[in-house]
């Protein structure tokens, strides 16, 4: 229930969206997030067509490995310095809102102390360039259709970062701060919660509220973080 993207960005003449990572860390009260600087993007099946509504045109992923591309690899050939200059801090924006929105409201597994969570983001970008967020991925990430390098370097690049072995370059800092030792309650803190997560893609939609029930009923049922 979002404004369509009528001016997609366009990949190979098909419309895209990327798929964003990043590893949300609590130690105690200490609450930190990293994005990953890389990921997959997804094309849809056919050529872009403004004037039809066939979903094999107009709708990006589906999870088929054919229509996955590698980012920003195949950005900066197309678009040179626009992923660096244009598109990453917009996407480092997102998941500093979202995260910085909930993170009062999130908590380890089990009630340990130090623990993760891979979350993924579904970003759709216009031909101004403009980032977009679709949905976030808090539950399972799936990694069917990547590159099994590019899982391995990822899985490895998380568990030095947990582990505090080493910090990869390809992760980039994008939250730091304090939260509560026990989990709030996110009805006492609708408003500030809607609003960060509006902020984050800045298009107005119910969009916010869906990912704000996600995240929440995931730290319900004791989902949001894994074990550490």
């Amino acid at each position: 229930l979002q404004h369509y993207i009528e001016d997609p960005l366009l990949v190979e003449g098909k419309k895209c969206h990327i798929r964003v990572y990043a590893v949300l860390v609590r130690r105690g009260t200490q609450f930190t997030v990293h994005m990953y600087n890389s990921g997959v993007m997804y094309l849809a099946k056919d050529p872009h067509d403004a004037n039809t509504t066939d979903p094999m045109v107009c709708l990006s992923g589906g999870n088929i490995s054919k229509t996955m591309r590698m980012y920003p690899e195949v950005l900066d050939k197309l678009y040179p310095r626009k992923f660096q200059d244009v598109l990453l801090p917009q996407l480092q924006q997102i998941v500093h809102d979202t995260c910085d929105a909930a993170a009062n409201y999130l908590e380890c597994y089990n009630e340990n102390t130090s623990c993760f969570k891979l979350i993924a983001y579904d970003v759709l970008i216009n031909q101004q360039f403009k980032c977009f967020l679709a949905e976030t991925n808090v539950r399972t990430i799936e990694f069917a259709y990547p590159p099994q390098a590019f899982r391995q370097m990822l899985y490895t690049d998380m568990l030095d970062l947990y582990f505090e072995r080493a910090t990869s370059s390809r992760w980039l800092p994008v939250l730091s701060r304090a939260v509560p030792l026990r989990a709030e309650d996110p009805k006492n803190d609708v408003a500030r919660v809607q609003e960060g997560f509006t902020n984050a893609h800045n298009a107005p939609s119910v969009l916010p509220y869906a990912l704000l029930l996600t995240l929440c009923s995931a730290v319900l049922v004791g989902c949001i973080y894994r074990r550490g």
